[in-house]
């Protein structure tokens, strides 16, 4: 039984080593599958910073904003991570939240 069929969401604490596991057992059977292990750790990786992207914004817009911020916070669901990045960018210099979101 391979090692990711007994994992559950949230599971994998150590990356890394997650995949040096995939390189080491996966990888060495099959050659050609190495493209593809390294394709997914890339869009795990980039999923984890847009996360943590959301995570931070929401924050900073509940601080500066308060209630005032909860009814735009299901918007930056919808958003890609440069346009999370800009809103970031964009908060510093707000003054309302119209500003951010122009309601």
């Amino acid at each position: 039984m391979l090692y990711f069929n007994r994992i559950k969401i949230g599971e994998v604490k150590d990356v890394d080593a997650f995949i040096k596991y995939l390189k080491s057992n996966i990888i060495e059977q099959s050659p050609e599958l190495e493209g593809n292990i390294m394709t997914i750790a890339e869009q795990l990786e980039q999923r984890g910073i847009k996360k943590g992207e959301f995570n931070l914004l929401k924050h900073q817009l509940k601080n500066k904003f308060g209630n005032a911020a909860t009814q735009h916070l299901p918007a930056l669901e919808n958003l890609s991570q440069d346009e999370l990045f800009d809103l970031g960018g964009r908060l510093l210099y707000a003054g309302k939240i119209e500003d951010l979101f122009g309601k």
